[in-house]
């Protein structure tokens, strides 16, 4: 493609970020492989070398080579080997990476851009051109007509009464009226102190003729319009416009020299046009001049309007950034400090460099009990805001001092802000923990865990453990679903206040679960460990003889906390479910340029006090680790998120909203006519309800069954799965919040049924093999309907094939997701049956849904009572609020028509245990009523025992080294002996013969298992 078929403008987006020099050998001396200097020497330059610099932190000039013609990446990056004076020195001559960033960011700007380099220098040459023509030409507008150019808001400046507002930010008015940024130019002229004019600077029209208008800008007679008129309305617009025809010049160059001839401002200041300053306004629909008068007011502070358009932003990173080009802050204290007296004074001194004025120096949070300073701490009022002039050091060279001073102890975070009128802001926070003694109790987690600044991709370069880089899909999906910022002051109400609908939905979904791992992040840092690590090439566990050996190059990490890593605490609970990896790097300042190294947590060793953890080669190479050192390491435990991506996705792929919210004026209730005897009144009903015919004119809503422990939910489930294949050529998915549920539905109810010849229902049962235990821990009749590898050791993905010749398909909800890789018809499932629905996330349940066609049948069955799904971000008492199951509860009664109450079931006749028992339950954890849940079973007791005992226990707590859960010895004896007890006076009349498997053990969390 020829050159002049590219618009120079493209390459305002590079120069944004890197300068640019074309030259030759004779104009550049060539230092190193990679580093070049640049000579003026009068000479015919041959053009054919492109240098870049990075403007923020490159110190030298660097060559750019041609793009390599393959491969042809999505995005290129820095190779990892290339070292200056040797080259890769793995690929040597064959390596296609970039070898500094400079290359990097041309080599994607080729990239995107479809240019060759040689274009690309041709450009460059045109550019440089243009502008050593233009030099000169707003300068000589200023010297011809003084004043100064500003941009103001059009919709502010055209309104009544008149409002002068300067920009604020990139797309929003800095009024408190808060509308978006419509910008104007104007021309200020200060005739005499305290007098202004201000003439407007229309955008030049299509066909502009360069005279002066005769006519008066108020008449609108027809043939006239002054927003269309083609003349100028003054002799400032005329030289501007004639500037803008006969040449290339960009009229915002008038306002980066008038914002660097005055002097800094208040650039958020909205003046209301008053009788103390008296302002002349000259616009396209006036010309004569208006004025208006009164006091003048700030309406807003600073911070808020700061923190408004922080909240209001989707990006947060385009308001607020940790990092700003052409910015360069040094600061003398680490941001994040402790103290061991309350009324300790800390102070920050930071030193700024940069290329713009400093117009704003702001602290944004309120922190009671303890006061953050702007300057020295000479008073108890705090200083939160002040003009950047104030901290002129010299020329474009700031000092910024921020002092701390508590009344009592705990942990206070301050956000500092630095502004230079464009976005985002630079932005430091500060933490500081204060406490009185260092003697705290052993396991209370927060004393202490250390005050560590998080690592990302912003302010870190990580490296990724390469054994275990995420795939490429899984790579896409936690970049479509990064977690945003957490913004200070948000409100946390607008869940709670709003109602959920059919506009708001899928945003309400992605905001709770954005909200709770921002909260399960913060727990999973207070494990942050900055301290010593001890470096090995083996391991052995303590409580088992298996052995590790390192891979060559790499190494073991282990750490030792003063403290018990134990579920118990969520932290320790996270640990274990949510965290499979650390960033390990050295101890050092605030450096973006710093490297940190992925590890995996090694599980098998790990003890109540002890971590260990896999090094990669390239960490234990880059910090020179080696075996039997003892080396200082800060790490940071990382929150697994493919697990919330996942869930973020599944709100996104669900079809409609037909099954989460409902449209009862065109459901209708199915109908079904034959009757099965074994099934009591209610599990009637939903058996009609889930075999019945549609009425030809309405669709149907899920239905709904609640109802406790043993009053036969999965019984019915189960027996109308196989009605369904067995009456009809419906195929069914039954989905499970665990694996062992979803066994129980193989092995005591399809099983027996295609023993016996009814061989439609034999169902396949879908697991996962995880660290190939999956398959040991499985029973041999589940086995049986698995798809199992050739050698039986693994669980195999299933082909379509595979699920077309079963009607019965067996999952875990969570599982579902993986299904649409097989992109499987509409309405290939005629129903989907989600069990334990109060126990999973809705979004998890989405997973399952996300499956369903128009004409597919949903039931979704559980407890509202049971333990609902973990949660951190609500207390216990509202987890169940965020189940499908709890949510549609509500939803269906808040709705007066008989299909809304006809679509939600409840069994309450229990079959599983005796009558003072569910009498128990009903009347302590259900509705108070004990005859709420009726035991219907005939569950004979115990001759001798009453049903119901307690048992109290004086024992002492113990922590296992291996699943990191509490036990109890002197408990465990006691229901040994009890077991022991029933089995030694077993009632054969009331109980027939005795079977051990019949004694069920529970306890908090974990299955109880025998042995011997």
């Amino acid at each position: 493609m020829a050159v002049s078929e590219y618009d120079i403008s493209i390459l305002n987006v590079v120069l944004q970020t890197a300068e640019l020099r074309i030259g030759c050998s004779i104009c550049t001396t060539k230092e190193e492989e990679i580093t070049y200097s640049i000579k003026t020497i009068p000479h015919k330059c041959q053009e054919n070398l492109l240098l870049a610099k990075l403007k923020k932190d490159g110190k030298c000039w660097r060559p750019i080579s041609k793009r390599p013609e393959y491969p042809n990446p999505m995005q290129y990056d820095v190779c990892w080997f290339f070292a200056e004076g040797s080259g890769c020195t793995v690929h040597r001559k064959r390596c296609t990476f970039a070898r500094s960033p400079e290359e990097v960011l041309i080599w994607n700007f080729l990239k995107r851009h479809f240019l060759d380099l040689e274009s690309l220098i041709s450009l460059i040459s045109e550019l440089e051109q243009n502008v050593s023509n233009l030099e000169g030409v707003s300068e000589n507008i200023f010297a011809d007509w003084s004043g100064e150019f500003q941009e103001l808001c059009r919709e502010c400046f055209n309104g009544s009464p008149c409002r002068i507002t300067e920009r604020e930010s990139s797309h929003v008015c800095g009024t408190v009226l808060g509308h978006r940024w419509t910008p104007m130019m104007v021309h200020c002229l200060e005739q005499t102190p305290g007098n202004r004019m201000f003439s407007e600077i229309r955008p030049l029209p299509p066909k502009a003729l360069l005279q002066l208008c005769c006519h008066d800008t108020k008449d609108k007679s027809p043939g006239h319009s002054p927003l269309e008129c083609q003349f100028a309305h003054n002799k400032v617009e005329l030289a501007v416009w004639k500037q803008e025809i006969n040449s290339e010049w960009n009229r915002m160059e008038l306002l980066w020299l008038s914002q660097k001839r005055r002097q800094p401002q208040h650039s958020n200041e909205v003046r209301l046009l008053s009788q103390n300053t008296t302002t002349k306004l000259h616009t396209s629909n006036d010309s004569t001049g208006v004025s208006a008068r009164g006091p003048m007011e700030y309406e807003t502070s600073y911070q808020d309007r700061l923190l408004k358009e922080y909240r209001d932003s989707d990006k947060t990173v385009v308001i607020m950034a940790e990092h700003v080009d052409e910015v360069d802050i040094t600061h003398d204290e680490d941001l994040y400090l402790e103290c061991q007296e309350v009324g300790t004074e800390i102070k920050w001194t930071f030193q700024i460099k940069t290329e713009r004025l400093l117009s704003h120096v702001a602290l944004l949070k309120n922190e009671p009990g303890a006061i953050f300073n702007l300057g020295d701490s000479s008073h108890n009022m705090a200083c939160t805001y002040s003009v950047g002039n104030a901290f002129v050091k010299s020329g474009l060279c700031y000092e910024v001092t921020v002092t701390f001073k508590s009344s009592l102890s705990g942990l206070f975070e301050q956000w500092l802000v630095l502004d230079f009128d464009i976005r985002p802001v630079l932005l430091q926070k500060l933490k500081v923990r204060v406490w009185q003694s260092l003697l705290e109790p052993e396991g209370v987690l927060e004393t202490f865990a250390p005050i560590l600044e998080r690592w990302h991709k912003e302010n870190r370069v990580i490296m990724p453990y390469l054994p275990h880089l995420p795939s490429r899909t899984q790579d896409e999906l936690l970049k479509t679903y990064d977690l945003p910022q957490k913004k200070h002051g948000a409100s946390k109400t607008a869940d709670s206040i709003t109602t959920i609908s059919r506009q708001n939905y899928r945003e309400r979904m992605h905001h709770f679960l954005f909200e709770e791992e921002h909260v399960e992040a913060e727990m999973v840092s207070r494990l942050d460990f900055r301290g010593t690590m001890t470096l090995s090439n083996n391991l052995t566990s303590p409580y088992e003889e298996i052995g590790f050996c390192a891979l060559p190059g790499e190494l073991f990490g282990t750490l030792a906390f003063s403290f018990n890593i134990t579920q118990g605490a969520p932290e320790g609970f996270l640990l274990k479910r949510e965290v499979e990896s650390v960033l390990v790097g050295e101890v050092t300042s605030c450096d973006p340029k710093q490297k940190v190294y992925e590890a995996v947590i090694i599980r098998d060793v790990a003890s109540d006090k002890e971590i260990h953890l896999q090094l990669s080669r390239i960490c234990c190479s880059d910090l020179g680790l080696q075996k039997d050192q003892v080396r200082d390491m800060e790490v940071q435990f990382q929150l697994n998120r493919l697990s919330f991506c996942e869930m973020h996705k599944a709100i996104d792929l669900l079809p409609d909203l037909n099954n989460v919210l409902p449209d009862f004026t065109n459901s209708c209730v199915p109908s079904h006519s034959p009757k099965y005897p074994k099934l009591n009144a209610n599990q009637q009903a939903a058996m009609e309800f889930i075999l019945g015919e549609l009425d030809g004119k309405n669709g149907v809503a899920p239905l709904l069954i609640y109802g406790p422990f043993g009053t036969g939910k999965t019984f019915t489930l189960a027996s109308a799965a196989k009605e369904v294949v067995c009456q009809s050529s419906g195929r069914v998915l039954i989905c499970t919040h665990t694996n062992s549920s979803a066994d129980i539905y193989v092995s005591r109810h399809f099983h027996q049924y295609f023993e016996a010849g009814y061989h439609e229902v034999r169902p396949l049962r879908i697991k996962t093999t995880k660290k190939r235990i999956a398959v040991r821990a499985t029973d041999a009749i589940t086995l049986m309907y698995c798809l199992l590898s050739p050698n039986g050791q693994l669980f195999i993905f299933p082909m379509k094939h595979d699920l077309d010749s079963h009607r019965i398909v067996i999952i875990t909800t969570s599982w579902a997701k993986n299904l649409r890789e097989l992109k499987l018809p509409e309405n290939y499932f005629s129903h989907i049956m989600i069990d334990e629905a109060s126990q999973m996330l809705e979004s998890e349940a989405l997973m399952a849904l996300g499956l369903a066609g128009p004409k597919t049948r949903i039931v979704l069955a559980g407890d509202h009572m049971q333990m609902g799904p973990k949660l951190f971000s609500v207390g216990d008492d509202k987890r169940s609020d965020h189940t499908l199951l709890n949510r549609l509860f509500y939803y269906y009664q808040s709705e007066k028509k008989n299909v809304a109450l006809e679509s939600r079931i409840i069994f309450n006749e229990n079959y599983r245990s005796n009558k003072e028992i569910v009498n128990f339950v009903s009347t302590h954890f259900y509705t108070g009523k004990k005859d709420t849940i009726r035991a219907c079973g005939n569950v004979p007791a115990h001759p001798k025992h009453y049903p119901l005992r307690f048992h109290h226990v004086r024992g002492e707590w113990h922590l296992h080294p291996k699943s990191q859960s509490w036990y109890n010895l002197e408990e465990a004896e006691t229901v040994v002996n009890i077991v022991g007890e029933l089995l030694d006076d077993w009632p054969l009349k009331e109980w027939g013969p005795q079977k051990a498997e019949d004694i069920c053990v529970l306890s908090e969390g974990h299955q109880v298992s025998s042995s011997g």
